[in-house]
């Protein structure tokens, strides 16, 4: 079996950064259950606090270079954001999370989109589309 495309392929192939966003909006009446399934789904290494659940991971690239990479999962009333600070290029688990709930019968994907940028670096969209078809299109492998 065929693992499915981690959510920001679509950056990484267009050579877009350095910071990686997903951001998806869920029917309103959703809001109470998003913030459940997430918990439920939640990634193993990531810690919830009040502001947000987020998982840090530190990359020594040399000597004197220390590079902190992190990703953070928000959910905000019905609307659920995956950021990347720095990307580097692993998934922390958000795809399956993502899948999870895309495929969960609980919940209506409205819209999603997958984007890019930082400070200095020109921001912009790689990809997005609406409901939880075209979500899990986009992440299966070709």
């Amino acid at each position: 079996m065929k693992q499915d495309r981690p959510w920001y392929w679509a950056i990484t192939e267009r050579g877009q950064g350095p910071d990686y966003y997903f951001d998806a909006t869920f029917a309103p009446q959703n809001a109470a259950q998003l913030a459940v399934l997430v918990q439920r789904y939640l990634p193993t290494g990531f810690v919830r606090n009040e502001a947000h659940t987020s998982a840090i991971q530190y990359l020594k690239q040399s000597e004197d270079v220390l590079i902190l990479f992190s990703a953070t999962i928000d959910v905000y009333v019905s609307r659920l954001s995956i950021y990347h600070q720095l990307g580097g290029g692993q998934d922390y688990g958000e795809t399956s999370l993502l899948r999870d709930l895309a495929q969960s019968p609980e919940l209506t994907l409205l819209q999603w989109r997958v984007g890019y940028g930082g400070d200095g670096y020109a921001h912009g969209d790689a990809a997005g589309g609406n409901g939880d078809t075209s979500l899990l299109a986009y992440l299966k492998p070709i």
